[in-house]
């Protein structure tokens, strides 16, 4: 009998009403949401405020637990921004903080089927895509990206399907030091 491929997925909270956003959660039979924002909260829509969902989730019976400040995509030293403000995800994702949340969510993955969470719900802009995708699935994870209508999109078959000028090649990207955001994330020090 052979070992099946473990698996993790991710989402976006967008603009998702709450009881919209759990139902995503509950249909998936998510056992643990890990959230992996920077910045836990939402100006605009406060039901995603760290506190406010962590309560909401963990009622409904799933696990909650914040790794942002491990895995987050806005990370607070400058040495992991390039002069332009995009990050530099090929710096970010070997750096010890970063390696210590993977190793985190790898063994989360291992206990739970765990969905990871951030804020932007197309992942081809996200960062749980463009910088945690690649280590999860060199980590021997497959990865599904939960969409806006429930369905899954199987990060293997969206690399093959994507355009050639994809930020991301799996497997080509993670040793690039031109491997970084898809956008800006701080105003240029210039």
């Amino acid at each position: 009998m052979t070992k099946r491929q473990p698996i993790i997925l991710t989402l976006g909270h967008s603009n998702h009403p709450l009881d919209h956003f759990l139902h995503l959660l509950r249909t998936h039979a998510i056992e643990l949401l890990v959230d992996v924002r920077s910045r836990p909260y939402s100006r605009f829509f406060p039901h995603f405020n760290k506190a406010r969902l962590e309560a909401a989730v963990t009622e409904v019976g799933i696990g909650y637990r914040y790794l942002g400040d491990l895995l987050g995509g806005k990370p607070d030293d400058d040495r992991f921004y390039d002069p332009e403000g995009y990050v530099l995800y090929g710096l970010l994702s070997r750096s010890p903080h970063f390696l210590h949340g993977i190793n985190e969510l790898v063994a989360e993955g291992r206990r739970h089927r765990v969905a990871i969470m951030c804020a932007e719900e197309d992942p081809s802009e996200c960062h749980r895509r463009l910088l945690i995708t690649p280590l999860l699935i060199n980590r021997g994870f497959a990865v599904l990206h939960i969409r806006r209508d429930g369905s899954l999109l199987d990060e293997i078959t969206y690399c093959d399907t994507s355009s050639a000028d994809s930020q991301i090649s799996l497997f080509d990207r993670l040793p690039d030091t031109g491997w970084k955001s898809a956008q800006p994330i701080r105003t240029s020090k210039k």
